[in-house]
């Protein structure tokens, strides 16, 4: 039994911290509750006096625990096994006393208050109430403890920290459960008549300008655990303005109970408002101050009694969505609107990673220099595009500033249709820059143009010229860029500036203005002819040629269907492993590698592993596109009737034109057709040689990174990623660079967005998520925007990333967006619905080259099914009915 502390123990003087008190403890003493109570009284905040039981307090209960129980499995135990553990501990706990020593510690700190004082006691471990991680409801609190009850209270407080709940959320999060910490905080109970919680941010909206408070009679315990409707206060920080007030039910309220405890009262005052005006303004002000201690957005908890206002707990608020500091403007100036590009272009949800960051930025550096023979000057407040930790932002309010908003949200449907109703909705007064001058900006988009437009107009007049001669570059780039990655003369910043130049050359003469024209010029005149229904132009967007996803996915379809229809996706690895493959299977696998071994899912970040680096990820997507049936139709197949039914199309509008408008429109008609035609696939090539470049980079970063984890300076070789071009440069040269430090201080902020569970397509710069309207629907409907026509009908499949489970033929994929991994999935699809997304965006062409019916701009697609729901996608009205 445990009934002395060590020697360490007794000579220590960090048992106890009291409040206010002259000594500041560390995180690791008395975790973050206890550690936020005692800063906070130091600076002046009004926080109930009390004192804090260390993690040490606890040691030798702790040590008692882990002599007396095999913890080294406890980190694979399943849930099962936790809940027996955890179990046993606690009676196990149970059987010990207080210590002389604790009991010395304990009594000594609560001298300086009188038998009628009354106390909470609460948990505050140092893995608790960080900014990463809230522990909420995982340990206890124990309200209204006298002192002849303190012992039992700080037990049953102590005991929590061995509950399940507890393990299982440290292990998700990542903590040692093999170590458990715990401090105990014991306060002066304050004797509330009024208390709850408060925001310094709005959780909702995300609005750093907003307070939002939550009130209850009596204890904030009803509050904190949801056991009432409280009422509600949304306050703005700037006027102290009330934007909203709803009056809460408040059926219960708990009050202290001065025989010690607590007790309740049903309906008290349920249908007053708790808070006056004046109480508002010193709870926003006394919210704000903890905000400003903190530097960064906090939870409080707060009481009033007596009409005196006071602090009881303050914690980082864990779930919401952070800015980068750059893009953030100061609370009271005029906000900027952002639009998150990653996501409605590319359909990448998370952030990239450091090192894809910089070189995305010295590519649009390079793009700059080429295009205005100088270097592009940064402003996150003023430039157009702007890149920023892991994303790319389009700045919507200085295009507001010299495009009108009906442009600007017809060019966003093209690729985020529920960014388009998002950005209908907003106020343009609130967020149009007027201090920029449109001239500038009009003048630099004539520049482009003018540019371009020689390589514009010969690609129309000799659309199968330049085809070829844009061919035989593409494959001269290629030879050119291996070459350069063969050659050890060049430094890494070297390699990385002839790369991204030569790319730029690629993409900006023979790429991406040819294929964007190419679509917009023959979509203007469609819609200047007339005499083209909706349904006739998405058909002529089917089975289009020159497209490398396209070519690249009936490659990967040919390769599945090689596959032996007896071997498992498992017995096929081990072939590849072992070198056991047949000769045929093995020729196509390294043929496709040679030609597609750069790509993979979410390929636009350089730190990603390639499909040759990483062979399961390619064998999941064969898999997946392996059908049941293999007498149904194949892939290819399947395309060539596509392109037969686009080339009737054609006809029938080409004959139709020829007798209502006459011979020179159709001519002209089949110039810009044939221009379509020919280009418009080009939309993938620019990406895939860029993404080709990224594959380079990255394996000339490995292998820098390789000798620098050699030498012991990176943890790992993917460490490298961490950091950015110029600091790898230099890590090169210079050995006394700490990289574990400057990668960890790069990636602090990459790693808070990807915390975040959705991260928002448009925002502000003081953090307000913008979102589109509610749409009217009937029950069991969900309307989303149609891009794709057609009906379908099947069970669900919602999906994350392409690979993480079977998706079978006939499911109906729900994904958030999707990039060219995801293609293989719509060959067994039977209808596509995405959240983001538009006519343009790369789920809707891929669909409409399938003939899939597709919906788009379905917020939150990913929560709103579950797998194997039966649903119809009709893709003719925009409509998803639920069967029952």
């Amino acid at each position: 039994m445990v009934d002395k502390f060590n020697n360490t123990y007794l000579n220590s003087d960090n048992i106890v911290y009291k409040f206010p008190g002259d000594s500041t403890p560390t995180l690791s003493e008395v975790g973050g509750k206890g550690l936020s109570l005692i800063k906070g009284i130091q600076s002046g905040l009004p926080v109930p006096s009390g004192f804090i039981l260390t993690v040490a307090f606890f040691t030798p209960w702790l040590d008692y625990l882990k002599c007396k129980n095999n913890w080294a499995d406890v980190p694979e135990y399943s849930e099962e096994q936790l809940i027996i553990f955890c179990n046993s501990l606690k009676k196990q706990v149970l059987k010990l006393k207080f210590t002389s020593e604790q009991k010395k510690y304990l009594y000594n700190s609560l001298n300086r208050y009188t038998d009628k004082d009354i106390f909470a006691v609460r948990s505050s471990s140092p893995e608790e109430d960080l900014e990463g991680s809230s522990f909420a409801g995982g340990y206890e609190t124990i309200l209204g403890v006298r002192v002849d009850n303190i012992e039992s209270a700080v037990m049953e407080v102590f005991i929590s920290c061995l509950d399940h709940r507890v393990f299982i959320y440290k292990r998700k999060n990542h903590f040692d459960v093999t170590q458990p910490k715990i401090a105990v905080v014991i306060q002066l109970q304050i004797n509330s008549e009024i208390s709850g919680v408060g925001f310094s941010i709005n959780p909702i909206s995300n609005s750093f300008d907003e307070v939002v408070i939550n009130s209850n009679w009596g204890l904030g315990e009803t509050v904190v655990s949801g056991s009432v409707t409280p009422d509600t206060y949304v306050v703005d920080k700037i006027s102290k303005e009330i934007n909203r007030l709803e009056i809460g039910e408040k059926k219960i309220s708990i009050w202290v109970d001065q025989k010690g405890g607590t007790l309740e009262k049903h309906n008290y005052r349920s249908d007053e408002r708790t808070l006056s005006d004046n109480q508002i303004l010193k709870l926003v002000e006394m919210i704000k101050k903890v905000e400003i201690l903190y530097c960064k957005p906090m939870d409080t908890e707060w009481a009033f009694s007596n009409d005196n206002l006071y602090l009881l707990q303050a914690r980082p608020i864990t779930a919401y969505t952070p800015i980068s500091p750059e893009m953030l403007t100061e609370m009271g100036k005029r906000k900027i609107l952002y639009q998150d590009m990653t996501i409605s272009v590319q359909g990448l949800d998370k952030p990239i990673s450091v090192m894809g960051t910089s070189i995305y930025s010295q590519l649009t550096n390079t793009i700059c220099k080429m295009l205005f023979s100088k270097e592009l000057k940064l402003d996150s407040k003023k430039t157009l595009l702007w890149i920023s930790n892991g994303k790319f932002y389009l700045n919507l309010s200085v295009m507001l500033g010299f495009v009108s908003k009906k442009k600007i949200s017809s060019f966003m449907k093209n690729m985020d249709s529920l960014a388009s109703l998002t950005f209908n909705n907003i106020e343009e007064d609130t967020y149009k820059l007027i201090s920029i001058s449109p001239g500038k900006y009009k003048l630099t988009i004539v520049r482009i143009i003018l540019k371009v437009l020689p390589y514009v107009l010969r690609a129309i007049i000799f659309p199968k010229y330049v085809h070829k001669l844009n061919q035989r570059k593409m494959k001269e780039f290629e030879e050119e860029a291996h070459r350069l990655f063969k050659d050890d003369n060049l430094s890494l910043n070297e390699f990385s500036e002839k790369l991204l130049n030569l790319v730029s050359v690629l993409v900006f003469k023979y790429s991406a203005p040819i294929a964007l024209s190419a679509r917009i010029i023959f979509k203007k005149f469609k819609s200047r002819i007339g005499l083209i229904t909706d349904a006739e132009s998405m058909l002529l967007d089917l089975a289009l040629p020159n497209n490398v996803t396209t070519a690249m996915n009936l490659e990967m379809f040919k390769l599945a269907m090689m596959i032996p229809d007896e071997l498992s996706s498992s017995e096929f690895y081990n072939k590849f492993k072992n070198n056991n493959l047949s000769i045929e299977l093995k020729t196509a696998w390294c043929n496709f590698l040679k030609k597609y071994g750069h790509r993979c899912p979410e390929e636009l970040d350089p730190a990603t592993p390639r499909y040759r680096d990483n062979p399961e990820s390619l064998i999941k997507l064969l898999y997946s596109m392996i059908s049941k049936d293999k007498d149904s139709m194949s892939q290819i197949y399947r395309f060539e009737q596509q392109k037969e039914k686009r080339e009737q199309t054609y006809n029938l509008i080409y004959k139709r034109i020829k007798q209502n408008k006459g011979f020179v429109k159709a001519k002209l008609f089949k110039l810009f057709y044939n221009y379509f035609v020919t280009f418009a696939g080009y939309r993938e090539t620019h990406k895939f040689y860029i993404i080709l470049v990224m594959d380079l980079l990255r394996r000339r970063i490995i292998k820098e990174a390789e000798l620098l984890k050699i030498s012991g300076r990176l943890e790992s070789i993917q460490q490298a990623f961490d950091l950015n071009m110029k600091e790898l440069e230099l890590a090169i040269e210079n050995s006394n660079m700490n990289l574990t430090d400057i990668a960890e201080k790069n990636t602090s902020f990459i790693k808070k967005l990807k915390s975040c569970p959705t991260i928002p397509t448009i925002f502000d710069s003081r953090g307000t998520i913008l979102k589109p309207p509610i749409p009217c629907v009937k029950d069991g409907e969900t309307v989303g925007t149609p891009v794709s026509s057609g009906k379908a009908s099947g069970p669900v499949k919602v999906m994350h990333t392409p690979t993480e489970k079977t998706f079978n033929k006939g499911d109906i994929l729900i994904a958030r967006a999707t990039d060219p991994a995801w293609t293989p999935l719509f060959i067994n699809a039977a209808a596509v619905i995405l959240e983001v997304g538009g006519m343009l965006q790369h789920g809707a062409l891929v669909a409409r080259e399938y003939g899939l019916p597709c919906i788009v701009g379905v917020e939150g697609a990913v929560e709103k099914w579950q797998d194997g729901e039966q649903v119809e996608v009709d893709a003719d009205a925009g409509i998803i009915r639920v069967f029952k």
